[in-house]
């Protein structure tokens, strides 16, 4: 499929699961989807979507967003934490900027967060580590830089964290090696 997404979806009142991916949709982001109050699950990734990601999407009552593989290109919004969500993937874009501290407002239940091959600044910001759910955070492929956080050693259910390809610097705090349930910690830089 390909071309833009009809507004006519939006008066489909018990549509819960939309899933475009893997198609040729251009244009904007389909801000048609903004406001669909029983919508819980979105996926657009690998499409052709450019443009920035309306902030409204993130105080939505979803439980998966998935927007990875298109072209959007911005400073990720400081509401990213103001939903619910439970499975956030951003990965393949062009995301720019810091994490925002406020990823961890709301995403009490995230489980997994992959950030990954965007062009990311800045450092891990402490907060990450109240992400108490979390298995598996990729924030590899950006251009992080500074010290991992020791709030890193909260994430009790972390199974996979990701941090390759960054610009990190300083030792791996002792308390994250102690982590119970992980299985891949990536660091490498190459």
């Amino acid at each position: 499929f390909s071309g833009t997404i009809s507004a006519n979806i939006a008066k489909l009142p018990s549509l819960y699961e939309l899933d475009l991916s893997n198609n040729q949709f251009s244009g904007p982001f389909p801000s048609v989807v903004l406001g669909m109050s029983s919508l819980t699950f979105l996926d657009i990734r690998f499409n052709f979507f450019t443009g920035s990601v309306p902030p409204q999407i993130f105080t939505q009552d979803l439980d998966a967003l998935f927007i990875n593989n298109n072209n959007f290109m911005q400073k990720l919004p400081d509401n990213l934490g103001s939903s619910h969500i439970l499975l956030l993937t951003l990965a393949n874009n062009k995301f720019m900027g810091p994490i925002p501290p406020g990823i961890s407002k709301a995403f009490s239940a995230l489980t997994e967060v992959l950030l990954l091959n965007n062009q990311l600044t800045g450092c891990l910001p402490y907060e990450i580590g109240l992400l108490k759910e979390a298995i598996v955070f990729d924030a590899g492929n950006n251009q992080l830089t500074g010290p991992l956080p020791f709030s890193l050693a909260c994430l009790e259910n972390a199974e996979q964290l990701n941090f390759a390809g960054n610009l990190l610097y300083g030792m791996v705090p002792e308390v994250v090696c102690g982590l119970q349930n992980l299985v891949n910690l990536s660091l490498s830089d190459n």
